[in-house]
C-alpha cells in the first residue's frame, strides 16, 4: 500500500511546488545538524538507533520534492536515518483566481482587455510523517 501511495503521489503534480515541513525534538539528546548522507526507510526502525524527534512534510508536488525536505529536517535534528511512518495523498478542492487577456476593440481601434475569474480545482496534497534517528556515532 505504501508503494502504491508513492507511485500515485509521484505521478501527481499541481500548480505549486511548495513544501512545508516541521521537526520537533522528542529526546533530551541535542546534536548538531548532521552533514552526511541520511538513509530513508518505510519499513523498519534502525537497529541500535536513538530516536531524536518527529517530522512532518507536506507538498502539492511529488515525492521527488518531498523526500529532500524530509532529509533536511532529519539532518537538522542531528539524525542520519529517517523512518517514514505514514505517507498519504489527500485531495482537496481549492478556489484560485485566473487572469486572461483578450481582444476587445475594433479593427480601427484595437484594444486588449483583461478579466479575472475564479476556478475550482481538485489539488492533491502529499504528506509524510515520521521519526528521526541517529545510528552512527554521536
Amino acid at each position: 500500500m505504501i508503494a502504491l501511495a508513492f507511485a500515485l503521489a509521484s505521478t501527481l503534480t499541481a500548480a505549486c511546488a511548495t513544501v512545508r515541513s516541521s521537526a520537533l525534538p522528542t529526546s533530551s539528546l541535542r546534536l548538531a545538524p548532521y552533514r552526511g548522507a541520511v538513509a530513508v526507510s518505510l519499513t523498519r526502525d534502525p537497529p541500535g538507533g536513538v530516536e531524536l524527534g518527529r517530522f512532518e512534510a507536506t507538498t502539492y508536488s511529488t515525492v521527488d520534492e518531498l523526500i529532500p525536505e524530509v532529509i533536511e529536517r532529519v539532518a537538522g535534528l542531528g539524525g542520519d536515518f529517517a523512518r517514514v511512518d505514514e505517507i498519504g495523498t489527500r485531495f482537496n478542492w481549492v478556489t484560485r483566481p485566473v487572469t486572461s487577456s483578450y481582444n476587445c476593440g475594433s479593427f480601427r481601434y484595437p484594444m486588449t482587455c483583461t478579466r479575472t475569474y475564479m476556478v475550482n480545482e481538485e489539488v492533491a496534497t502529499l504528506r509524510a510523517v515520521g521519526r528521526a534517528f541517529r545510528v552512527g556515532p554521536r
